[in-house]
């Protein structure tokens, strides 16, 4: 009886166990290639570029800094970090002048970029601006 039940386990009950988990692994990476072709065309869509950006930096301590980018229609703004740097994005393509104010004790400091060329998906590095007296 003993070798009967064996031999059932080794032709029949063995290879069913196997041939199971083989499936459930088939069925679930087909579930996972589902998932991500799925999540991957949302990804990239988030990933596509919609707007152009600049970014430098200001010298002008103990002063309120304000960055104007300015395409006679539409205006974007921002400001520096503690450290004097700016990243300010939000630009449609085109042709801007950016405009750097910095204001302390009742001055104001001005430095103007003339006809900077801003283009989607990139980023236009200005460089420094030296507004300390």
């Amino acid at each position: 009886m003993i070798w009967k039940m064996s031999i059932y386990l080794l032709l029949i009950a063995l290879p069913a166990g196997i041939f199971t988990s083989i499936v459930d692994v088939k069925e679930t990476r087909n579930e996972i290639s589902k998932m991500i072709a799925e999540n991957t065309s949302e990804h990239f869509e988030e990933d596509i570029k919609t707007d152009g950006a600049i970014l430098g930096s200001v010298i002008a301590p103990n002063a309120d800094i304000t960055i104007k980018g300015i395409d006679g229609i539409e205006m974007v703004k921002g400001t520096t970090n503690e450290f004097g740097e700016f990243f300010i994005n939000g630009f449609e393509k085109g042709t801007y002048d950016i405009i750097v104010e910095a204001k302390s004790e009742g001055n104001l400091e001005i430095y103007k970029f003339d006809d900077v060329e801003i283009g989607i998906g990139e980023v236009t590095a200005l460089g420094t601006v030296n507004l300390e007296e």
